[in-house]
């Protein structure tokens, strides 16, 4: 397994590595769509940075994980199957989940992200068994806020209003609430 103590310890990723996963990813998803049919729910941790194997994503991964379990358990879904890896890229699990819809699904996962001490640092992503991604703005959902002032994300990501220490620093913090 591949976890670290703190950011300044754990390898670095750049976007070379993180495109390659993403597409690694992506072809697992359709493959297992194929093998299923059922709709799919793919978590990875919103950890900013090059460090993306630390005590905290450890800790944020975990958590979500049961949380995801408990979701699926309280609602009388089952989990078919699920993979968990653990890349340098970061701590990521593929749930093919034998829920009556993806839509009941995605709405199930936004709870988690609004509702979970830190559901704000988890991507639960849904796709439909025809592969579709359900949406957060097919709720009408807001975008996700920056960490430090609440903006929207895109407004942060465009302007980078703050630094990387002040992220790590609140993350560090979330997860020791926790």
């Amino acid at each position: 397994m591949l976890i670290f103590s703190d950011a300044e310890t754990a390898p670095a990723t750049g976007l070379f590595e993180h495109l390659v996963n993403v597409e690694d990813r992506i072809q697992r998803q359709q493959d297992w769509l194929k093998r299923y049919s059922q709709p799919l729910v793919t978590f990875t941790i919103n950890i900013p940075g090059p460090a993306k194997n630390t005590s905290q994503s450890k800790t944020i991964f975990e958590q979500g994980i049961e949380a995801l379990t408990l979701a699926c358990a309280d609602r009388g879904w089952s989990i078919t199957t699920r993979q968990i890896l653990h890349k340098m890229t970061g701590p990521e699990a593929i749930f093919i989940i034998d829920a009556p819809s993806g839509t009941l699904l995605k709405a199930a996962m936004i709870k988690i992200e609004h509702g979970h001490q830190l559901g704000r640092l988890m991507n639960l992503d849904v796709l439909d068994t025809d592969g579709q991604t359900i949406s957060r703005s097919g709720y009408q959902m807001p975008k996700r806020k920056c960490l430090i002032c609440g903006k929207e994300k895109t407004i942060f990501d465009r302007f980078h209003h703050h630094d990387l220490d002040e992220h790590l620093k609140k993350i560090r913090a979330m997860v020791e609430r926790v």
